[in-house]
């Protein structure tokens, strides 16, 4: 975990940090371990309140990119 926190320059919360190593056995690469990825874990999530996308009147072309930033920044997204 120690060398996913260094390579991405984040912290990992605790909690996670206990999912990780007690209820998902551990990764050898860390969370999530989907191999390269072009996401930016450092930079702050994009959303400071909630939002519903499939709500949203906005066309696609306006939501894809918005989309795109929340999930490919600031996040861990874990595949099951």
């Amino acid at each position: 975990m120690h060398a996913f926190e260094a390579e991405h320059g984040i912290v990992v919360p605790e909690p996670y940090r206990t999912f990780v190593a007690e209820i998902s056995d551990g990764s050898f690469a860390g969370p999530p371990d989907l191999g390269p990825s072009e996401r930016c874990l450092a930079q702050p999530f994009p959303l400071a309140q909630l939002w519903i996308w499939e709500d949203d009147p906005r066309p696609d072309e306006e939501i894809g990119p918005l989309i795109a930033r929340v999930t490919d920044h600031g996040s861990i997204v874990a595949e099951t």
